[in-house]
């Protein structure tokens, strides 16, 4: 992998995978293996040839973070193993991925020098509950707990400047 010229780094990562080749009904299940910016390598349970540049729906979780995303065929290394490069992305789900991504690299990074995780942003905590509770709650609720959040976070704030 030294002579590899990508452009985004690809992180080791594990989790349940789903390839559907659009247009078709059938789910092929199987295991993400690592993940970039830019794309992914899954491998299927069962052998299935997909050719190069096929559209194909990944569905993936990573890290307890599920994604479901459309992509291209890159690469196809086996009847498995299926290299793929995802289709332009909603900003929200950019931002999902980046965050994801940054999880990634602080737990590589961690394990190659024993160090520990980069501090986080304390907007990474709000839009994290934020993801959590907007599958759960109603919109006004969870607008309300916004509105309290970034009170809560204002006071700290300026309590932490007269300090």
């Amino acid at each position: 992998m030294e002579n590899e010229k990508r452009q985004h780094p690809r992180f080791e990562c594990i989790g349940a995978a789903s390839l559907q080749v659009l247009g078709e009904i059938d789910h092929h299940p199987g295991k993400i293996e690592n993940l970039s910016a830019l794309g992914c390598l899954i491998v299927l349970k069962d052998p299935r040839p997909i050719s190069v540049d096929t559209k194909v729906e990944l569905t993936f979780e990573v890290n307890h973070l599920p994604f479901r995303q459309q992509a291209h065929v890159r690469a196809n290394r086996s009847d498995r193993m299926i290299g793929s490069q995802f289709a332009p992305m909603i900003p929200r789900r950019r931002h999902q991925l980046d965050e994801l991504l940054q999880e990634l690299d602080d737990r590589q990074s961690q394990k190659a020098g024993g160090q520990s995780p980069r501090p986080r942003h304390s907007t990474w905590v709000r839009d994290r509950l934020l993801r959590v509770l907007s599958v759960v709650l109603p919109w006004r609720v969870l607008r309300a707990a916004v509105l309290t959040l970034a009170r809560v976070a204002d006071l700290r704030s300026t309590a932490s400047a007269w300090r």
